[in-house]
Parts: C-alpha cells; structure tokens; sequence
C-alpha cells in the first residue's frame, strides 16, 4: 500500500475461479466499495482503456469548443471517486 500510496485495498480469492467469475468478483467488491463512498455531494469518475483516451487527446481541441463537452470535463476535473483499470487480469492480453 506504502509503495503506491494506495488509501484503501480490497483483496479476492480468485483460486479455482474462471476469467467470468473473478470479473464478476470484481464487479461486486468494486461496486460494494463504491457504494459505501457515494454520498450526494460525490462526483463520480469513470475511465476506460487506452482506445478513448487517445481519441479523446486527438480531438481535444475540437471537442473542447462544444460547450457540453466542457461542461462535462469540468466536471470531471472535479471527481472526488474516480474508478479506472490498469491492464487485464488475463496475463496473455496484460504482459
């Protein structure tokens, strides 16, 4: 936790489980962990693989114009939960 400064940790017994299984796993203690956060002043963050982040540096300076868009990334500036994934728990698809 020290190493990467991490406030909170949740561990699962995956041992014995399928691919399925351990995301569904991960699915509830994510969910569980949330849900015992939110409050209805918490802003919510939410970030997905490397496809729409790239998207989204190509075509900043166009989106930026539209002023839903920079509503939105205001807002989301302001996140006070952000849930985001670093990789896969395949190892064939993360090394």
């Amino acid at each position: 936790m020290k190493r990467f400064k991490l406030k909170h940790i949740r561990i699962i017994n995956t041992k014995g489980s399928s691919y399925e299984l351990t995301l569904i796993k991960l699915g509830k203690i994510a969910a569980y962990y949330i849900d015992s956060k939110i409050d209805k002043n918490t802003i919510l963050g939410i970030s997905w693989g490397n496809t729409i982040f790239n998207t989204d540096k190509d075509m900043k300076e166009k989106l930026i114009q539209d002023p839903y868009i920079s509503d939105t990334l205001s807002l989301a500036k302001r996140a006070t939960i952000i849930l985001t994934s670093v990789g896969s728990i395949d190892s064939t698809i993360s090394n």
